[in-house]
């Protein structure tokens, strides 16, 4: 059995040398810092914003010119000919441009139109004489605007495509630094059980080095045949326990800092260990307003999209009344030049009107979109109870908590002297070994409650600060 131990302890005396060689200690913020960094959860987010510019980019298709051209040429022969028609041949040559240019400021359309028409014809010699000229030119020009005088006015069906992409790029860059926050906070969380795992070395270690010390006077006290061998052995297997403790707590938290290098794909992570005081308390900061929360912000820009949408759809329920106004400039003439003086025009105005007889289409619509506004507003009145409603919740929490800790402080002190005392008497022989081995696991079990009372504190204040938007601001910078 001693050599067993022997061995042990020479193993649990390498290890921390093995494990702690050249290591480097990371802070809570260079931690979420390098998962910024190299995690793809971050990446994704930015993405996401990307898409959603992509979006408003096509969004404003409806708002792009278009140009068109068009080059036409016709040869005509007449269905029935007479040896009078045999040289009777007609070739017209057309050509147009143009382009056409939405207003969104008032819902209209504008459009622009040029064409070039060239007729040539070969006329026999018997019509030449009332037949007109063989070749002849014509050029038009054509303006025409259109404007909606109900449905469309002021262009809200127009721009509806671009005012929705726009809300929902607002939205996707609110929701970006929503996912970081809450993905920081379980980073973060990970981060304090890994910091957890080390004090519990720590811990663990003390309790070892307690037992080796009693072990070491209960043998003296043996070979000078002041105590029993059953103390002798009492002694050796609470330092056994103690030393498969600490093998099994360095375990843990060398596994854990393997999962964390792997997680943030950080080789060098595996020298390195947590840099945080795990027992500070911080008290947290007052409860944010309703209009700087970004859940709730969200849950506003969304119901701005539904009542966009409503808008929009009540515009439709009076029909399309349209006005047209098309002003044509043109001229003919056998001589190119001449053709080109505009000197003839034409003048149209009409106003054309459409609606569906009873138009259920458009009456669904409103009302569907009306009651999910009125689900709107609920959902955010139901979010916004659940928000402060937590916060409030953690906030008690987090005062109780500081409570318990203090608390906890006081209760190690007493271990620790009530520790000594048991030794003391122990060494006097006024007490047996089995009270200094229980004085001695209680002190270890009084400093890994108020150890994971600390976690549990340092976790709920991080919720907290996520929940009010602070967390990710203090370890990454405004976001």
């Amino acid at each position: 059995m001693k050599n067993t131990t022997l061995g042990t302890a020479i193993v649990l005396l390498l290890f921390p040398v093995i494990v702690c060689a050249d290591t480097t200690s990371i802070t809570l913020k260079e931690f979420i810092t390098l998962a910024a960094k190299n995690h793809p959860r971050f990446a994704r987010t930015e993405l996401a914003i990307d898409q959603k510019k992509a979006e408003l980019l096509a969004s404003k298709a409806g708002n792009d010119i278009t140009t068109f051209a068009q080059f036409s040429t016709q040869t005509e022969l007449p269905i029935q000919m007479t040896d009078l028609d045999s040289d009777n041949e007609q070739q017209t040559q057309h050509a147009t441009v143009g382009f056409s240019k939405p207003v969104w400021i008032t819902g209209g359309t504008m459009s622009v139109q040029y064409g070039n028409t060239k007729l040539d014809r070969t006329v026999p010699p018997a019509y030449q004489a009332f037949a007109g000229p063989d070749q002849f030119y014509q050029n038009r020009a054509i303006i025409k605007y259109s404007q909606p005088l109900l449905e469309n006015l002021g262009g809200i069906q127009s721009r509806l495509p671009y005012d929705i992409a726009r809300t929902q790029l607002e939205v996707a860059k609110i929701q970006r630094d929503e996912f970081n926050e809450m993905f920081a906070l379980e980073l973060t969380n990970q981060y304090l059980d890994w910091l957890f795992m080390k004090e519990q070395v720590y811990i663990a270690n003390t309790r070892l080095t307690l037992a080796k010390k009693a072990a070491e006077q209960t043998k003296k006290q043996y070979d000078k045949n002041v105590v029993d061998r059953v103390d002798l052995l009492r002694a050796e297997d609470a330092v056994q326990s103690a030393e498969q403790n600490v093998l099994l707590t360095k375990s843990q938290y060398v596994g854990k800092t393997e999962e964390l290098a792997i997680l943030l794909k950080e080789p060098a992570l595996s020298k390195m260990e947590p840099e945080y005081n795990l027992y500070h308390q911080t008290q947290p900061s007052t409860t944010p307003a309703e209009d700087c929360s970004r859940v709730l912000h969200i849950l506003k820009l969304n119901r701005d999209i539904i009542v966009t949408q409503l808008r929009a759809e009540k515009n439709k329920v009076a029909g399309d009344l349209t006005l047209d106004l098309t002003a044509i400039r043109q001229s003919g003439d056998e001589n190119y030049n001449e053709s080109t003086q505009f000197d003839k025009y034409d003048n149209t105005m009409s106003v054309n009107y459409s609606r569906a007889l009873f138009n259920n289409g458009n009456k669904g619509e409103v009302k569907r979109l009306s009651i999910v506004l009125a689900d709107a507003d609920l959902l955010f009145e139901e979010e916004r109870l659940k928000l402060f409603s937590q916060l409030k919740s953690l906030d008690i929490q987090l005062t109780e908590m500081r409570k318990i800790l203090n608390l906890n402080q006081s209760q190690i002190e007493i271990s620790k002297k009530k520790t000594t005392e048991e030794q003391r008497f122990y060494n006097q022989g006024r007490s047996q070994l089995t009270f200094v081995i229980q004085a001695q696991d209680n002190e270890a079990n009084t400093k890994l409650n108020y150890a994971a009372n600390a976690l549990n504190y340092q976790k709920l204040l991080m919720q907290y600060q996520a929940l009010s938007d602070t967390l990710t601001s203090q370890l990454m910078g405004a976001q």
